[in-house]
């Protein structure tokens, strides 16, 4: 058995399973004698896989299940995504466990991408496909052709990203319109990590209301530039040395010009390897910072060239019983520490019986290191139409939900009339 299944494992890469039943067989499985399987996977078709792939029972609860499998991804250097399929077997499977990864290049179609995610998932299941009835249903098809060698990569790993697009909209009393572009270039390996994002877009709109008898128009526009650039050297499985390089100009934040320039270092506690599943990020950075305003600032600036420091902390897990996210961090000027601002945010998604789930998340936020504020008061039309950024002070947020799920335990149709 040992040996069939290693076998399976090595050929990952160069044969599919066929689950097929002989015409001329009257048997059918029952549907208890079925696996039972809990697939909490997002980005998952469930009615494609129901269709396509019927030798097993989709549950609706993790308690009815015989195994739990867990899809999580990361993004390739190349634009396409790295699967990590994790099976959790339960009950009389419960020894059984495995891991199935599915590297997915960028040009896939919604249809290639659900079509390798299902081979890969039966895959994973013929360990515990074996001791079902199927068992005897199963067949092995190796494609005995030569594997074609990677070829010379003519771009030497860099990748590119264009787009623009445009929109107007109107209505009798008011109408809009938006131009928006964005540039992205990356280089990324296992030694180092090169990304360029540039965005810039301007919009202006124009609306008319009346005030007591008179038609008035109120029109407003905001131009925004952005460029974001980072480079990582990697050092182990555990740290990583770079730094970051950003300018832009924003009307919104009253900065005529922004740069922003400094080393930075991160330390993982889990393994690189292992970001899919787990990861606690630690990254402090320090930064040079030239700034240009539009109109005199609350601190009766129109120029600074300051330094500042960062640090952040990033956590995420994980598991078979949920996941947890949570991250802090906080920003400071070092020529002044009482300028500074600080942040925290967690969410937690649980089973927390059989059919409960709770979802929480929340986060709280105080700042006061907005030194590109305008001097004066606020035009109240600015504020709303989002031209003038305002203080913010402290800021929280709470969101808490409950789902409970029961019913048929065992239910495999798919039913797409009317779309729902």
């Amino acid at each position: 058995m040992k040996k069939s299944i290693a076998i399976f494992m090595f050929l990952l890469a160069s044969f599919h399973c066929s689950f097929s039943q002989d015409q001329d067989d009257t048997t059918t499985v029952d549907q208890d004698s079925r696996l039972n399987i809990y697939l909490d996977c997002y980005s998952c078709d469930d009615a494609y896989f129901k269709t396509n792939f019927t030798a097993v029972n989709y549950v609706n609860d993790i308690q009815d299940a015989d195994v739990q499998i867990l899809v999580s991804s990361l993004p390739t250097g190349s634009g396409g995504e790295k699967y990590n399929i994790r099976l959790f077997g339960r009950e009389r499977y419960k020894f059984m466990n495995d891991t199935v990864l599915a590297v997915l290049p960028e040009y896939y179609t919604y249809d290639e991408t659900r079509s390798a995610l299902l081979q890969k998932i039966q895959l994973g299941l013929v360990p515990y496909l074996l001791k079902t009835p199927y068992a005897e249903k199963l067949s092995l098809y190796i494609d005995e052709s030569p594997v074609m060698a990677e070829l010379k990569d003519p771009w030497n790993n860099w990748i590119f990203d264009i787009s623009g697009s445009g929109s107007f909209a109107s209505q009798k009393y008011a109408e809009s319109y938006r131009l928006n572009g964005s540039f992205y270039a990356s280089k990324i390996t296992r030694e180092i990590k090169i990304e360029s994002s540039n965005y810039f877009s301007f919009s202006e709109s124009r609306f008319s209301y009346f005030d007591q008898d008179t038609l008035n128009t109120y029109k407003s526009s905001q131009r925004e530039i952005a460029s974001q650039n980072l480079f990582v050297k990697s050092l182990g499985n555990h740290w990583g040395l770079g730094g970051f390089a950003s300018f832009g100009r924003s009307e919104y934040s009253n900065l005529d010009f922004q740069l922003n320039i400094g080393p930075a270092v991160e330390y993982n506690i889990f393994s690189y390897d292992e970001a899919s599943t787990r990861e606690c990020r630690i990254l402090y950075s320090l930064m040079y910072e030239h700034s240009n305003y539009n109109t005199l600032t609350v601190y009766n600036k129109m120029r600074d060239d300051l330094f500042t420091q960062d640090l952040s902390i990033n956590f995420s897990y994980y598991e078979p019983w949920g996941s947890l996210s949570a991250s802090a961090g906080g920003s400071s000027y070092l020529n002044d520490l009482s300028q500074f601002s600080v942040g925290a945010g967690a969410a937690a998604s649980l089973q927390v019986s059989k059919g409960l789930s709770l979802i929480v998340s929340g986060s709280v936020s105080y700042s006061q290191n907005q030194r590109s504020l305008r001097e004066g008061f606020a035009d109240p039309r600015g504020v709303i139409s989002g031209e003038w950024e305002m203080e913010q002070g402290l800021s929280y947020s709470i969101n808490v939900g409950i789902s409970f799920r029961f019913g048929s335990k065992k239910n495999n149709a798919v039913n797409p009339r009317f779309g729902f």
